[in-house]
């Protein structure tokens, strides 16, 4: 799981520049900002599993998406 895509990307790179085998479980995320609860902060319909992998993000990031659950971000 990671917030973005930046991560996912990221490790995609430094395996294909060290050359490392990656297991298709590895191969394999889900970015918390494309699933997050709509209901939260908009009235947009719900999206469908299928549209979830084009779907842009609606949040701005971690610390919005903390902030719309009350939440404060720790460490």
């Amino acid at each position: 799981m990671s917030c973005g895509d930046y991560d996912s990307n990221a490790l995609k790179r430094e395996a294909t520049k060290k050359d490392l085998f990656v297991p298709n479980y590895l191969k394999r995320y889900i970015n918390i900002k494309k699933v997050f609860p709509k209901h939260k902060y908009t009235e947009a319909e719900e999206v469908k599993l299928s549209d979830i992998k084009k779907a842009k993000s609606l949040v701005g990031g971690m610390t919005n998406m903390l902030s719309i659950l009350g939440l404060r971000l720790e460490g």
